[in-house]
């Protein structure tokens, strides 16, 4: 579907990427909200994520590669900003937006009205673990694990070699799991003690 509306636009059909923005402005938003874990700065990095790639449409090759090529751009324009901006964090970590959707949302198996209470610990609790990573580590998770790319395509995002990216989302997830430690991993899911909970996937734990 990318590809061809790619093709329509960059053949001058201004309803073509109306298509592509709508298509992907919540994901780029939700990526760029976990990486500066700021409103005002993922809003902005949206908006100028899709001016550069309406700007630079042209040069595209292949139409099918908008998404990884839209994560990338935002992805730089994320650590621009956040060089400028340094390391402030205005986000709440529950904070919601009517038109994007959570930060950071984990899926949450439709729980039973008696375990919403656990539930929602656990999705505060890792909210704050991957705020709390390291860049490199951070980068790699919300785009492996929230973004859902592969990590072929992670790598060519982040400009690293795939080994590299392997062994940030490895450390990731190993951070991730001592920041949960109060949790417990049983089989493939991590759950509130003698509760069960979101599945969620970090390091042996599905995610």
């Amino acid at each position: 579907m990318d590809g061809i509306l790619v093709a329509r636009a960059q053949a001058g059909d201004p309803d073509a990427f109306e298509q592509l923005y709508a298509r992907h402005q919540r994901r780029v938003y939700r990526l760029a909200l976990g990486m500066l874990r700021n409103l005002e700065d993922a809003e902005d990095v949206t908006q100028e994520t899709f001016l550069n790639a309406y700007r630079a449409l042209p040069g595209l090759a292949d139409g099918q590669a908008f998404h990884a090529w839209t994560t990338r751009i935002a992805v730089n324009l994320c650590r621009r900003r956040a060089r400028v901006s340094g390391s402030r964090s205005l986000l709440s970590l529950d904070a919601e937006n009517a038109d994007t959707g959570e930060c950071l949302q984990i899926p949450d198996a439709r729980p039973l009205p008696e375990e919403a209470v656990q539930v929602g610990e656990l999705r505060r609790e890792v909210r704050s673990a991957i705020a709390g990573l390291p860049r490199e580590f951070r980068e790699v998770v919300i785009l492996h694990e929230m973004d859902g790319l592969k990590l072929h395509e992670v790598a060519q995002a982040l400009g690293v070699p795939l080994g590299t990216a392997k062994s940030r989302l490895s450390r990731g997830r190993k951070y991730l799991k001592r920041a949960l430690s109060a949790y417990v991993c049983a089989g493939d899911r991590l759950a509130p003690p003698r509760r069960r909970a979101a599945p969620l996937l970090l390091a042996g734990c599905s995610l």
